[in-house]
């Protein structure tokens, strides 16, 4: 896709949501789509960053993160995950 905003559609795969195509516009009710933007060779979904009480940070383990999707593809993180227990 060209630099700068771009679409993401996800589709539903066990408990997970995973990218099904990228497009410049949202093209069709299927979804959700997230909207993200270009930058090279990654998407950046302005979600990158969640502050975390000091003294809480960098757990072992495997992090996963719950988002919610607003209306225009905005996504916001509702819950930070480590080995699927609610964290912080």
């Amino acid at each position: 896709p060209p630099a700068g905003p771009v679409f993401v559609r996800l589709k539903a795969d066990g408990r997970f949501w995973i990218i099904d195509r990228i497009a410049t516009a949202p093209d069709g009710d299927e979804g959700p789509w997230l909207r993200a933007r270009w930058n090279g060779n990654r998407l950046d979904y302005g979600i990158g960053k969640y502050f975390v009480p000091e003294g809480r940070g960098n757990p072992p383990g495997k992090i996963t993160v719950e988002i919610v999707v607003r209306t225009g593809g905005e996504a916001r993180i509702v819950q930070l995950y480590n080995d699927d227990q609610p964290w912080p």
